[in-house]
């Protein structure tokens, strides 16, 4: 079962890479003159690489930056309450008793939400809206702050859509074990593979890929 399983997202990826390849070179493109520090799609550099070499104008760059700090500031600024939540059924939003408990299930979302790193991930997002018309953020849960928020680069994650036009099928293709998801069955993974790598390079970073569905899918397809 593990093996079939495993065998039919491999070939789901293998469709979905085929797919973003013709996007791939303008993404390297617009990350060459516009964002730099993500000019990684296509080629391939190694930690530490300089990577203006292309730049010779810096208002692009600048220009995304500010338009980046824009949409955060007005749509999800930290200082204030930037959503609010309701029922659909709307007698229940005439109910006092309801909207109290609402109220105070707003109150701890934003709670959560200034715990965790949410503030600084989703300016990461924005950036990658305006630079590349694409932004993936993996949010699971923390021990520590109740939610991770981790903005992926459109380099790593393979996308596709449902009926509705909405994201329907995802998987963050490159994924270490210190950017996400349970260390705990990252390393157990590790471990059974080889483990004597573990005991003679513990800091090493090994690469996963974890697939994301909507809980509509078959079971058999959920399992990460």
């Amino acid at each position: 079962m593990a093996d079939q399983l495993g065998a039919d997202l491999m070939r789901r990826f293998q469709s979905l890479y085929t797919q973003r390849q013709v996007w791939e070179s303008h993404w390297q493109e617009i990350a060459d003159y516009v964002i730099p520090r993500k000019a990684d799609i296509t080629k391939k550099r190694t930690d530490g690489d300089k990577r203006t070499e292309l730049i010779f104008d810096s208002t692009a760059i600048h220009a995304a930056e500010l338009m980046a700090a824009s949409l955060h500031g007005m749509l999800t600024n930290a200082a204030t309450r930037w959503f609010s939540l309701r029922f659909r059924d709307r007698m229940l939003n005439d109910n006092d008793e309801a909207k109290e408990w609402l109220e105070s299930v707003e109150d701890d979302m934003y709670l959560a939400f200034n715990r965790s790193n949410f503030q600084e991930q989703v300016h990461e997002l924005y950036s990658d809206l305006i630079c590349f018309g694409t932004g993936v953020m993996f949010i699971e849960s923390d021990p520590d702050t109740q939610v991770r928020f981790s903005t992926k680069h459109c380099a790593e994650v393979f996308l596709s859509e449902d009926e509705k036009g909405t994201g329907g099928y995802g998987i963050p293709a490159v994924q270490d074990a210190s950017q996400g998801g349970d260390p705990a069955v990252w390393r157990r993974g590790v471990r059974q593979q080889n483990p004597q790598c573990c005991q003679e390079r513990p800091l090493r970073k090994y690469n996963f890929d974890s697939c994301c569905l909507p809980e509509r899918c078959p079971r058999r397809y959920t399992q990460r």
